[in-house]
């Protein structure tokens, strides 16, 4: 029992998802970022359950600790993840859109603008 074996299930996911990662050189990064998602996921299905606050941590003890459990928590765990880093990714995406309309709104209409007046200016 125990989130270690988790943890290390988590870790070979994000290896898998992700060949840029190392399983030694970025082993202390993937370790942290694993009990990281895992204390997110915990946080999300407590809240999930709508029972006492000492009933919802034994269940989500068992739930995170069992090895019958483990296939399970390893989904749940890495779903949630995914879903976090994509939301991140789409959130970057949409910072990268925005930069992009404000650079054209701020620096190539006046650009255009200048040029357009130069070119009347020399037409005429």
């Amino acid at each position: 029992g125990g989130v270690e074996p988790l943890r290390n299930r988590i870790v070979s996911k994000y290896l898998e998802a992700f060949p840029a990662y190392d399983a030694e050189s970025d082993a202390i990064l993937l370790n942290k970022r694993s009990e990281e998602a895992i204390a997110r996921a915990r946080n999300t299905f407590i809240q999930a359950l709508a029972v006492s606050s000492a009933d919802s941590q034994i269940r989500a003890t068992e739930f995170f600790s069992e090895t019958v459990m483990r296939d399970a928590a390893t989904s749940y765990v890495w779903d949630l993840e995914m879903t976090r880093l994509m939301g991140n990714e789409q959130q970057a995406d949409d910072k990268a859109k925005l930069f992009v309309v404000f650079a054209n709104i701020f620096i190539f209409t006046p650009l255009a603008w200048g040029f357009m007046s130069n070119v009347r200016m020399c037409v005429c």
